[in-house]
């Protein structure tokens, strides 16, 4: 018996949670409840007497449609206003947008539980995608310098040790441009063999 997808599983919790008295549920659960039995009506493809509100259906189209090109592309839609017009298609642009729009309106509190599980069950789904990324380099330059015991080198022959000079450069500038959050600051100024690099002095 094949085992229950991320999906799967969680229609299940919602189907048990439908099935208590209204009067018992968070209003988050009540504003769930709406997307959860939408979607059975897609899948069923049985309309209901009371038809889901705009947003709802909306909210489906594009989740839908994200499937689909994750399905078919085997990635997530990108967005890249310095890429040649050929290289993104107006439909990955509006996906890509739309993507963006969910993870801002998460962030704001504007959406219900079921649809930030919903989108969760997305393959490659992350809700920060370039915080994950920050941490994943964050903690290939810890294991660099337990490694070396050294900070990685811009001149070095090896590929992946001049990547992570160039990120910690990047952190650098950023910091001397005051444009690097605190808690990120804070995170690198701990790390052994880090520095900030020579101090500017004013004129």
């Amino acid at each position: 018996m094949p085992h229950p997808t991320p999906l799967d599983r969680l229609h299940a919790e919602y189907a048990e949670l439908d099935r208590q008295e209204p009067s018992r549920l968070t209003p988050d659960q009540r504003r769930s409840l709406v997307y959860y039995r939408h979607e059975l009506e897609l899948k069923r493809r049985t309309p209901s007497d009371s038809p889901a509100p705009v947003r709802v259906a909306k909210w489906f189209a594009g989740l839908i449609a994200l499937e689909n090109f994750v399905a078919l592309e085997r990635r997530w839609p990108r967005e890249n206003n310095r890429a040649d017009a050929e290289e993104f298609s107006d439909e990955e642009r509006r996906l890509a947008i739309w993507v963006r729009t969910q993870r801002s309106a998460i962030d704001q509190g504007r959406r219900c539980e079921y649809q930030i599980r919903r989108l969760a069950c997305v393959e490659g789904f992350r809700l920060r995608p370039l915080q994950d990324r920050w941490n994943h380099q964050l903690l290939e330059f810890h294991r660099f310098t337990d490694l070396h015991h050294r900070a990685p080198l811009l001149r070095s022959i090896d590929f992946i040790e001049r990547s992570l000079a160039a990120w910690a450069a990047k952190q650098r500038f950023a910091y001397r441009n005051g444009t690097l959050p605190r808690r990120r600051i804070e995170t690198l100024g701990h790390l052994d063999y880090w520095s900030w690099g020579p101090k500017r002095t004013s004129l």
